[in-house]
């Protein structure tokens, strides 16, 4: 029977009711390195974790079903995932092509490999038609492409770049980490192998880090499965365990990170301070309409460039939630005037009547102008990035706004500080 489960769904019960020895909802880990073979020859199915691992296993089903992948196999980081792509599909001395603005971690790691002479490595703007025909003309062995890219969040062109690339016959591997299989599946797209950093959106939870390679075909699994054995990159059971918990989160997660970034990407497109907003949810960004196209929605980063270094060092070292300051504080109601009648039987404020009941009785028969105490205006705690204020005998925290509209309400500028104030003493302006 095919499964009915929509794609979200399918995340949320990932590997609950797998048990089927003792029928445990939530799957167990199993941090055995070995196990034992019930005869000689014939082995259990799993034999050392290094090669392979029930929990881990489970994890890799999961990703690779989310994926639309024939199988996927999980590493000990996003990093570690690029490593085994990189000893399993390319050769000594053939070229690879990368985006110019890729992910520094992989910049760090082709460029050295490059410079001790195991490929060469083409820097490229796969957004410029030219620039993607050059390279490819050049017959690379690998096409590794971000989108969105990591950090300023430009859009390629899947299905048109992996096509042409499949035409002068690469290999083509996505890095898919900025978005997750709920937002966008590189492989629906023509991708032969998708590459994520579980660490991030997958978990979701900053107590994990791991990675996956999710390959297209089961030929392509195999080979990942073989190098990553090979090189002792797989992640272990724990990580595997607590990904998969935060997989069954994913869903409600992306939305409320597509709404926070879309909100803060708005207020920042508006204020003076900031010279460029990146994020392919605003109507004016450059990959608005081709995000539209290929993703599920626009994604939960952004970035912004401000005037100076300076002003970027002060933003940063004066925010801890990018969220205006005064946005928490509650207005203040009008101050009333004394009446000397109320209509309704209670004591005026002022009258003896009222003084009486306050004296011997301060709980019960005051005017309801007397009930609160005169707040205190709103101070930032020191002990994060909380909105405290502490009158009326309690404590209230302010919550995260998720609409623009309430970002803009009440924004305070000095949270973004731009090239109208001076420079801290000591400062320099960078480039």
């Amino acid at each position: 029977m095919a499964d009915r489960r929509t794609r979200l769904t399918r995340a949320t019960q990932a590997g609950l009711a797998w048990d089927q020895q003792h029928h445990a909802v939530v799957p167990p880990i199993y941090l055995s390195t070995t196990y034992a073979w019930p005869k000689p020859g014939e082995s259990p199915g799993h034999e050392y974790s290094r090669s392979s691992n029930p929990t881990r296993s489970l994890l890799a089903e999961t990703i690779a079903d989310l994926e639309s992948g024939a199988g996927a196999e999980i590493t000990a980081s996003g990093m570690a995932a690029l490593t085994t792509l990189v000893a399993a599909f390319v050769p000594a001395g053939a070229l690879v092509a990368i985006p110019h603005d890729c992910y520094g971690g992989t910049w760090r790691l082709f460029s050295s490999l490059a410079r001790k002479e195991q490929f060469e490595v083409a820097y490229v703007d796969f957004t410029d038609p030219a620039a993607t025909a050059a390279v490819l003309a050049r017959k690379p062995a690998l096409v590794l492409l971000e989108s969105p890219s990591n950090p300023l969040l430009r859009i390629t062109d899947l299905p048109n770049v992996i096509d042409a690339a499949h035409g002068v016959g690469a290999t083509v591997a996505v890095d898919n980490t900025f978005l997750s299989p709920a937002l966008q599946r590189p492989i629906e797209l023509g991708a032969d192998i998708v590459i994520h950093s579980t660490t991030k959106f997958l978990n979701g939870h900053s107590d994990v880090v791991g990675g996956a390679v999710v390959g297209a075909t089961a030929e392509i699994v195999q080979e990942l499965r073989w190098w990553a054995n090979c090189l002792g990159t797989p992640g272990g059971a724990l990580d595997s365990y607590l990904t998969l918990r935060g997989i069954r989160t994913l869903g409600v997660r992306m939305k409320a990170h597509c709404d926070n970034a879309q909100a803060l990407a708005e207020l920042l497109a508006q204020h003076p301070a900031v010279r460029a907003t990146h994020y392919p949810g605003l109507s004016d960004d450059p990959g608005h309409d081709l995000a539209r196209q290929q993703q599920d929605g626009f994604g939960g980063m952004l970035s912004f460039e401000l005037n100076d270094l300076a002003a970027a060092k002060r933003c940063l070292s004066g925010a801890h939630l990018l969220l205006p300051r005064r946005i928490a504080r509650r207005r203040r109601k009008p101050h009333l005037p004394p009446r000397e009648h109320d209509p309704r039987g209670h004591a005026a404020r002022g009258s003896s009547r009222c003084r009486n009941l306050r004296r011997h009785a301060p709980h019960r028969g005051r005017h309801r102008d007397h009930r609160r105490p005169r707040r205190r205006p709103a101070r930032r705690s020191r002990q994060g990035a909380q909105v405290v204020d502490r009158s009326g005998g309690g404590t209230r925290l302010a919550s995260l706004v998720h609409r623009s509209e309430r970002f803009t309400e009440r924004c305070d500028p000095g949270l973004l500080v731009g090239a109208d104030q001076p420079d801290a003493p000591g400062e320099g302006v960078g480039a």
